[in-house]
């Protein structure tokens, strides 16, 4: 278990830093994480032009998780298609980015997305 080496000292009811929860361990440790949820829409106009109503459908939710490159990852590492649980989200992976260089640890983005209406694979376990 990862000791807290922080102290919030005002504002307690903040977040602070991230957790590998739901992440498997082979993907390495989590920088960052975030989430964005977008739907189509489509506007019903009355006879004069004016949206009186909308129509809101088809809800997506991008994943987006950079994470330091872990050595020994292998076969283990993620690929387009599989499946990542981040904040109880499931999503598809639909991008996989490497970046590195000779004065900076090496790291890995995953894109993913989750459709509301299409139940994803189980995720790799850890």
């Amino acid at each position: 278990m990862a000791t807290t080496n922080y102290q919030i000292l005002r504002g307690a009811k903040v977040e602070f830093g991230t957790s590998n929860a739901g992440l498997p361990a082979t993907y390495g440790t989590l920088l960052s994480a975030s989430t964005d949820t977008q739907a189509k829409s489509v506007e019903v106009p009355n006879p004069d032009g004016q949206t009186v109503d909308v129509v809101i459908y088809d809800e997506t939710t991008t994943i987006s998780l950079t994470c330091l490159f872990k050595t020994d990852m292998g076969t283990a590492a993620p690929k387009v298609g599989d499946s990542v649980t981040v904040d109880s989200i499931t999503g598809i992976i639909t991008g996989v980015k490497h970046d590195w260089s000779n004065s900076a640890l090496r790291q890995m983005t995953l894109s993913a997305t989750s459709w509301k209406h299409l139940t994803p694979p189980a995720p790799a376990q850890s």
